[in-house]
């Protein structure tokens, strides 16, 4: 904390194998930094990511930032440049390829700090290397109090009666918990997997056990000497488990950042008529398993345990089941939320969907490489919203084109769908002739089936490409193609959408009062069956209209009401457009100094 508190360094690298408590550390370290400090400081987990091409995004994702249509890595370092915190990067060893990138938002962001934990030093200029070594441990001689004191021992004697609560360090058993602990090489993760076992073993008979262990790293003969405790640790606290206890540890591997117990019932199930939730509680018990710690209940693995119970899944040979199991279920998760993410709980689903990216990743990816476009195509068609959300567009657009090629049999209302979503991913991104190739192609499909929600889907974002390069003729037929479709489908949110669409073409064209009429339809839709962001949009078009009218007090409580929900929502580049407005409207009202400051 004192080498980033005092300004020695801006890059800060504590290294070290996995489970010397490097994540541990640095929590500690940005929790005393922010509390100091009065500064944000944001942790990032990148232990489950493998692409370096998503690092930015993560951090973005972490900080709660929208892109808005931009390149993510110049919105990311745009917004460090302003709120400069300190960065926490957690397990940044398999995405060194992304060093560079740390490195620009540091020369971006004079005051930005960064917390790297890593197996290994990234070799940036400026970087700055803190060797993370095991727990201290007692002194030879030391009583009883003393050897308590030691941080090797009191991590063992807190996990120890976690698990058991009338565990107590004494005279009988000190010397044999000192022993445990240095057998252990004092490695954190070592210690607890070693404590957990504490209710049917007796810290001598681990010790035992333990040592066994050690004496025999034939698997691992020429690994570094830490590396080989810890397997020795993980192997003993597996020869512990039971069948059920065996099987469902490897499968819950293919989970990817974390799961639900609801999750791994429905993937982990198993034909022996193991009952999942005993089993994993089970896993916990022996901190195998771990709390997310969030607030829903969500369980994760430690990287290290979770790459060894990788090891077992494939020896059963059940991981290639697994991955399907994995993407069959995630896939029907994505489907479940795309609708939930067109209506009034759409930031409720979209912070539930969020949690998964990791887990749609992986999914995805695995659907990709196996061959099964179908299941690729109802992912990404289903995760296009979430990512419009995110402005995740590079990775989601990626996503589409890929699934659409490996999908072209596919049904086509699926293509359809996957089509128009690339087209909308990217006219946000700012290709506007990519995006119109993708949404005539879509529009043709549409007709082809004569599926209208699809039909009016399309037209609406063909009208906003023809708005966009203020053709508002064809906008208007477009918009009203899409509203007779809306109303025969009985879609309100679709007419709230297409009413304010013909509002903002009425306002281009000087045309005051249509707009406005237009824009309160559009919002009293929304209010009745849109989404938050919806509402905010219709509420920030017509302030824009009626403080032409001279209507400035309404259209400030307008932009107002549109504020609170974009904050909730965590949308910057919302944000931004309401406090547009706000200035416009004071401006109207000739307060200059606050339209300045807006």
């Amino acid at each position: 904390a004192d080498v980033l508190q005092s300004g020695r360094a801006r890059l800060l690298t504590l290294t070290g194998p996995g489970g010397i408590g490097k994540t541990r550390l640095a929590t500690e370290v940005a929790r005393q930094l922010a509390s100091d400090e009065r500064r944000g400081a944001f942790f990032v987990d990148l232990s489950h990511l493998s692409d370096p091409g998503l690092v930015a995004s993560t951090i973005a994702n972490a900080l709660h930032l929208s892109a808005g249509g931009r390149p993510v890595e110049e919105a990311l370092a745009d917004h460090l440049a302003h709120e400069p915190p300190l960065l926490v990067l957690d397990n940044f060893e398999q995405l060194t390829e992304a060093a560079p990138l740390l490195g620009r938002l540091l020369s971006a962001s004079p005051e930005l700090q960064l917390l790297v934990t890593s197996r290994a030093v990234l070799h940036l200029t400026g970087e700055h290397e803190f060797p993370v070594g095991p727990l201290a441990l007692p002194g030879e001689g030391d009583d009883e109090e003393a050897a308590r004191a030691a941080p090797a021992v009191a991590l063992f004697v807190a996990r120890a009666q976690a698990a058991k609560r009338d565990f107590e360090l004494a005279a009988e058993n000190v010397a044999d918990v000192v022993a445990l602990c240095a057998a252990l090489d004092a490695l954190p993760l070592a210690i607890e997997l070693a404590a957990a076992r504490v209710k049917i073993l007796s810290p001598g008979e681990l010790l035992a056990r333990f040592g066994k262990r050690l004496e025999l790293p034939a698997a691992v003969q020429d690994a570094p000497e830490r590396h080989r405790t810890l397997r020795a640790a993980i192997d003993s606290s597996y020869e512990l488990l039971d069948d059920a206890e065996r099987r469902l540890f490897g499968r819950l591997s293919v989970f990817v950042g974390g799961w639900t117990l609801a999750a791994a019932e429905s993937v982990c199930h198993s034909e022996e008529g193991d009952d999942v939730l005993p089993v994993l509680g089970s896993l916990a018990d022996k901190s195998l398993v771990v709390d997310a710690g969030l607030h829903v209940r969500r369980f994760t693995m430690l990287q290290i345990v979770r790459e060894y119970a990788l090891e077992h899944l494939v020896a059963a040979g059940e991981e290639d089941d697994l991955r399907r199991r994995h993407a069959a279920y995630f896939a029907g998760v994505a489907e479940e939320g795309e609708p939930e993410l067109n209506g009034p709980s759409q930031d409720v689903w979209a912070a539930r969907l969020d949690l998964e990216r990791d887990n749609f990743r992986a999914a995805l990816a695995f659907a990709l490489e196996s061959g099964d476009g179908l299941t690729a195509l109802r992912l990404a068609g289903a995760l296009r919203r979430l990512w419009l959300l995110h402005a995740d567009l590079s990775e989601g657009r990626a996503a589409l084109e890929a699934a659409l090629a490996a999908a072209p049999d596919a049904p086509l209302v699926s293509r359809a769908k996957a089509l128009n979503g690339l087209g909308v991913l990217a006219a946000e991104d700012g290709d506007i002739e990519g995006a119109e190739r993708a949404f005539e192609e879509s529009l043709e499909v549409a007709r082809r089936l004569d599926d209208d929600e699809r039909r009016m889907a399309v037209l609406t974002n063909l009208g906003n490409i023809a708005f966009f390069r203020q053709d508002f003729d064809r906008a208007r037929d477009l918009y009203d193609e899409g509203a007779r479709l809306a109303e025969k489908l009985g879609s309100t949110f679709n007419a709230a959408t297409v009413a304010r669409d013909l509002g903002l073409i009425e306002l281009a064209l000087g045309n005051v009062g249509a707009a406005i009429e237009r824009c309160e339809e559009a919002l009293e839709l929304a209010r009745a069956g849109g989404t938050p962001q919806l509402v905010a949009a219709c509420l920030r078009s017509l302030a824009s209209a009626i403080v032409i009218r001279g209507e400035l007090g309404r259209a400030q409580e307008l932009v107002e009401e549109s504020l609170g929900i974009v904050r909730r929502l965590n949308e910057p580049r919302a944000v931004a457009e309401c406090l547009e407005t706000a200035a416009g409207i004071a401006a109207a009202g000739g307060d200059g100094a606050r339209a300045a400051a807006l």
